[in-house]
């Protein structure tokens, strides 16, 4: 991305394909170097973007971008700080759209401007969240002339990611009895741990929703832990009051992981990310 969709200008962009043939098959492939969202609409909106063609029917044209996906939950002034799918010309047949960590292994098709649009998402974990629990896949793509196949291969390799939660109003604990609350802990973080079939240590999440009870320590589970998952001591359980009808939703703080996360770096199987 940085070597073909780099742009000179955030004001506009002129994007010229790089171009690929093969017998009939001929594919243009443009690329948009990672924009701060909001400029990124503008430009969009403003029609300051200009792809040049290649002449010639029948090409396959391919986008290439790292930016943040829409989400429908968020509105008002925030939406300028996600970019939506129907934003792009019709003739771009697949969009291959980074950024975004979550795999999504099937490519969805924008019903607006009919382009399909593949969210291959990150290859290895940098986040403790629901969203990178899902399987990792890198792609295969195959195009004929107009027609095009992906098909998803699993990562084998990828170090595995367990994420779960529990409320423990809902587990039939006494609020007072702190035993009862770290022994339900701790079968359930035991029980996320011998779910992974991998030789490879996991990284685990698990959240506690502990409304109206104590907040436990963890250090006799973390000690039990020792040598079990890979981020033991790094924020395996996560602790999170349900919030009133009146407030907004508490916001979890996402763990960025490093080789210091790990227990013993020189035995770690790293997963290097080229591009996502």
């Amino acid at each position: 991305m940085n070597y073909f969709g780099r742009s000179n200008s955030v004001e506009k962009l002129e994007i010229a394909p790089i171009l690929f043939m093969k017998n009939e098959t001929k594919i243009a492939l443009y690329g948009i170097g990672y924009m701060k969202d909001d400029r990124f609409n503008l430009v969009f909106e403003h029609k300051k973007v200009k792809f040049r063609r290649p002449e010639g029917k029948d090409w396959f044209n391919i986008l290439v971008i790292h930016q943040t996906k829409e989400r429908p939950s968020i509105t008002g002034s925030a939406k300028c700080n996600f970019v939506k799918e129907s934003i792009f010309p019709d003739f771009i047949d697949l969009i291959l759209w980074g950024h975004e960590h979550e795999c999504i292994s099937i490519a969805k098709k924008c019903e607006v401007t009919g382009t399909h649009i593949l969210y291959m998402g990150s290859t290895t974990i940098t986040s403790l969240i629901d969203a990178e629990a899902k399987p990792k896949h890198c792609f295969l793509l195959t195009v004929d002339k107009t027609m095009f196949d992906i098909l998803p291969i699993p990562l084998e390799r990828a170090r595995p990611f367990v994420y779960d939660q529990i409320e423990l109003s809902k587990c039939g604990l006494k609020k007072i009895d702190d035993k009862s609350i770290e022994d339900c802990i701790a079968n359930k973080v035991c029980g996320m741990i011998q779910s992974v079939k991998k030789r490879m240590l996991p990284l685990i999440r698990l959240k506690v929703e502990y409304t109206g009870f104590h907040v436990v320590t963890m250090r006799k589970l973390e000690k039990k832990m020792e040598g079990k998952m890979a981020n033991c001591g790094k924020d395996f359980v996560k602790f999170y009051k349900r919030p009133s009808n009146s407030e907004k939703p508490i916001i979890i703080d996402e763990i960025e992981l490093s080789i210091r996360d790990i227990e013993d770096p020189e035995k770690a199987e790293l997963n290097l990310v080229v591009l996502y």
